[in-house]
């Protein structure tokens, strides 16, 4: 079974946001794309001096295997976090995401087959009231944040249009 994309996933979301009809099939609707919508302005990547990035692998020779991947993949896509704890590792401003994390907390999830989640993108997107419950029903993976104004999808890959 292929897993959802956090592209798909946060576009189908974006519809129900704004009052898309919550079909079998939500891209089929012509509504706003939240991806498209979002903050594109990049941060400054810390520099990349052998000391960052050893203190960044320092951090991943205590994780298990799983968020590794994905903390690496980050790391060759984006460049080194801005964020860097035991715990998490956090990206600002890349691509159209206002923020990406890989924590080491490794969150069970089993749809659409059992896997684990530690990787998070987030969005800037307003979802009212109405609507904030029909998006959690949708995806469980789904945060929204409506003081910060923010939507985020938990996954595990960036990449997960890929079997597992």
């Amino acid at each position: 079974m292929m897993m959802i994309s956090n592209s798909f996933r946060m576009a189908a979301l974006g519809l129900l946001a704004v009052g898309g009809a919550a079909t079998a099939d939500p891209m089929k609707t012509t509504k706003a794309d939240p991806l498209k919508t979002a903050k594109t302005t990049k941060a400054p990547p810390p520099p990349a001096t052998p000391a960052a990035r050893a203190a960044v692998d320092k951090i991943l020779a205590t994780w298990s295997p799983r968020p590794v991947l994905a903390a690496q993949q980050m790391l060759a896509k984006y460049g080194l976090p801005q964020e860097a704890t035991s715990e998490q590792l956090v990206w600002h401003d890349q691509g159209p995401y206002k923020r990406i994390t890989v924590t080491r907390i490794e969150i069970p999830h089993d749809f659409p087959k059992p896997h684990m989640d530690y990787l998070m993108h987030t969005v800037n997107y307003r979802v009212s009231s109405a609507k904030a419950s029909a998006l959690v029903a949708f995806d469980g993976s789904v945060v929204v944040d409506r003081t910060a104004g923010e939507m985020s999808a938990r996954c595990d890959l960036e990449d997960t249009t890929s079997s597992h």
